[in-house]
C-alpha cells in the first residue's frame, strides 16, 4: 500500500512538472508575436544563448543557413533579429533606414551616459543634428585631403621613432599601437598629443583598455542581452563604470579649459566661427554651440564630454584592432608585404613622406587594407540596432523595439561570395587591370550601413592608410627567428583581437 502511494505521488509530481513545462512553453510562445521571421525556438528565459558557445558570430552564421537571411531568436529574454547577407542588410538598414535607426538599451553605456552620448542615443533631430555637425567639421578639417597629413604627421613620426627604438627585437605591438591610436584621436579631437610616458595619459589608457576588455568579454555580451546583470554586485562591472567616469572627468577638464579660451577669443572677435576653419573637432563643436544653424540642439559642455568618450572608445578600438590584425597578416604573408613595398617605393619613394593624395594611386595598398577588414571582421556583429517601429522585411513582421544584429562575419566569410574566405588574399579586390574592383568593395560592411553608419569613415580610411604607408616605408615586418608562426585564429568576444604575438620591425635601409 505504501509502495502504491509512493508510485502515485511520483506520477503526480511528474505530471505537474510536465504541466509546468508546457505552461512555460506556451507562455514563451505567447511572447513571440505572429509574423516573426523563422528561427530556433530556444529555451524559456534563456533562448539560444547556451547553444551559441564562445563564438556566437559563427553559431549565428550556421543558423542562418537553416533559417535564412532574416532570422529571429531569443538571446536571454531579448527578442533579436539577425540580418545576414548584403541583400537583407541593404533592404533593412538602407531602404528602410528610418525603422532601423535606433539603438537598443546598452546597459553598461547607459549607466555611464545617462541619456547623453551619440553611440547609444535614440535617433531623432538631436542625433541627426550632431551627425551633421560632425560631418561638417570633418569636411572643414580636410580629413580626406593633405591637411590631414599635417595634422597626423607628429603622431605618425612618434610611432615610427618608437618602433625604431626597438632595434628589430621581438615585440608585442598591441600596447604601442593602442597608445598611438589613442593619441591619434587626441590629435583629431583636441589638436594635441601626449608623450607616450605621460603619467595622466598612461592612466587614461589603462582605463580605456579595461573598458575594451569588459566590452569584448562574454560578460559584456551577456549584459547586452540580459540587462539586469549590470545591477548585480559584480566587481568587473563596477570597475568599468568607475573607469568610464574617470575618463569623463579627464575629458571634461579639457572641454572646460578650451571653452573658457574660446569665450575669451569671442569677446575680442564675435565672428570667429565664420572667418576661421576649426583647428580640431572640439573647436568645431564649441564654436557651433548657440549658433542659429544648430536647430533644435541644446548643447552643453557635458554633452561634448560624453560624445568624445564615444569617440575615444569607438575610434581607438577600431584603429588599434585594425593595425594589430594588419601587422599579423603582413608578418605571416611576406609576399603581400613585398607587393605593398614595391608599390609604395614606386609611387612615393623613400625621399618624401606619404600623403593621403597617394592613396588613389596605390590600388594594391587599398586592396590590402580592405582585405584586412574582410578577413578579420573584428566587429563580427556590428553595433546592434533597434527598430523604431513595426516594420515589414521580406513579408515578416518585426515588432517595435526589437534588437537587430547585422552578421558582418557572415557577409565577409560566406563561401558562396568569397573564394577561400579564410585566406588572406588582397588580390581578390583587384580587377584584371590591377585596379580596385569597386563591385567587390560593395560586398563589405566595415563601417555599417544607413543612417547610423560610422560618421568618421573618411577619417578612419585616410588615417589607416597613412599609418600603413608610414610604417611600411621605414620597416619590413617579420616573425622572430626560431619560433612557431603566430596564430591567425581570433580571440573571441564582442570585438575580435589577434592572439598575442611578437613581431620584428627591421629597418628597410638595413635589408
Amino acid at each position: 500500500m505504501v509502495q502504491c502511494n509512493i508510485i502515485e505521488e511520483g506520477t503526480n509530481f511528474l505530471l505537474l512538472c510536465a504541466i509546468f513545462i508546457m505552461s512555460i512553453y506556451l507562455l514563451w510562445q505567447h511572447f513571440n508575436p505572429p509574423g516573426l521571421p523563422p528561427g530556433p525556438v530556444g529555451l524559456p528565459g534563456i533562448g539560444v544563448l547556451p547553444s551559441l558557445g564562445p563564438t556566437p558570430y559563427k553559431a549565428l552564421m550556421e543558423l542562418s543557413k537553416t533559417y535564412g537571411d532574416v532570422m529571429s531568436l531569443r538571446l536571454g529574454p531579448t527578442l533579436v533579429v539577425v540580418l545576414s547577407g548584403r541583400r537583407a542588410m541593404t533592404q533593412a538598414l538602407v531602404k528602410k533606414s528610418d525603422f532601423f535607426s535606433d539603438r537598443p538599451s546598452l546597459p553598461l553605456l547607459n549607466l555611464v551616459h545617462k541619456g547623453r552620448g551619440l553611440m547609444v542615443a535614440k535617433y531623432g533631430p538631436k542625433v541627426h543634428g550632431f551627425r551633421t555637425l560632425l560631418l561638417g567639421t570633418f569636411r572643414r578639417l580636410g580629413v580626406n585631403t593633405p591637411r590631414l597629413d599635417g595634422l597626423l604627421r607628429p603622431e605618425l613620426a612618434a610611432l615610427v621613432d618608437s618602433v625604431d627604438l626597438q632595434g628589430g627585437q621581438p615585440t608585442d605591438p598591441k600596447a604601442l599601437l593602442s597608445i598611438s591610436a589613442s593619441n591619434m584621436i587626441c590629435t583629431l579631437a583636441f589638436g594635441k598629443r601626449f608623450d607616450y610616458d605621460d603619467a595622466n595619459f598612461q592612466n587614461f589608457l589603462r582605463k580605456l583598455n579595461n573598458i575594451f576588455e569588459i566590452s569584448s568579454s562574454p560578460l559584456g555580451f551577456l549584459t547586452l542581452n540580459i540587462p539586469a546583470i549590470v545591477h548585480l554586485p559584480i566587481s568587473a562591472i563596477k570597475d568599468t563604470i568607475s573607469d568610464c567616469n574617470f575618463m569623463l572627468d579627464f575629458l571634461r577638464a579639457i572641454v572646460d579649459e578650451r571653452w573658457l579660451a574660446l569665450e575669451a577669443r569671442r569677446r575680442s572677435d564675435p565672428n570667429i566661427a565664420e572667418w576661421e576653419d576649426p583647428s580640431d573637432l572640439l573647436d568645431g563643436y564649441l564654436r557651433k554651440i548657440g549658433c542659429e544653424d544648430v536647430v533644435g540642439m541644446s548643447v552643453s559642455n557635458e554633452d561634448i564630454a560624453h560624445h568624445f568618450l564615444d569617440l575615444f572608445t569607438a575610434g581607438t578600438e577600431s584603429v588599434s584592432h585594425f593595425l594589430q590584425w594588419e601587422l599579423l597578416y603582413l608578418t605571416t604573408h611576406p609576399e603581400a608585404q613585398a607587393k605593398a613595398h614595391e608599390e609604395l617605393d614606386r609611387v612615393v619613394g623613400r625621399a618624401r613622406l606619404p600623403s593621403v593624395n597617394d592613396r588613389p594611386n596605390m590600388p594594391y595598398m587599398r586592396a590590402l587594407l580592405e582585405e584586412v577588414h574582410r578577413v578579420s571582421s573584428f566587429s563580427p556583429l556590428g553595433i546592434p540596432r533597434m527598430t523604431a517601429d513595426i516594420v515589414d522585411i521580406d513579408g515578416y513582421i518585426i515588432p517595435k523595439e526589437t534588437m537587430v544584429f547585422s552578421s558582418v562575419w557572415d557577409l565577409h566569410k560566406d563561401p558562396d561570395k568569397w573564394e577561400n574566405p579564410d585566406s588572406f588574399d588582397p588580390s581578390r579586390f583587384l580587377d584584371s587591370n590591377g585596379q580596385v574592383d569597386e563591385s567587390k568593395l560593395r560586398q563589405l560592411q566595415a563601417f555599417g550601413l544607413g543612417c547610423r553608419s560610422c560618421v568618421g569613415r573618411q577619417f578612419a580610411e585616410s588615417s589607416v592608410f597613412l599609418y600603413t604607408a608610414f610604417l611600411l616605408q621605414r620597416f619590413f615586418f617579420k616573425s622572430p627567428e626560431g619560433v612557431p608562426p603566430p596564430s591567425l585564429v581570433e580571440d573571441p568576444g564582442v570585438f575580435l583581437t589577434p592572439k598575442p604575438f611578437k613581431v620584428c620591425a627591421i629597418r628597410r635601409d638595413s635589408e
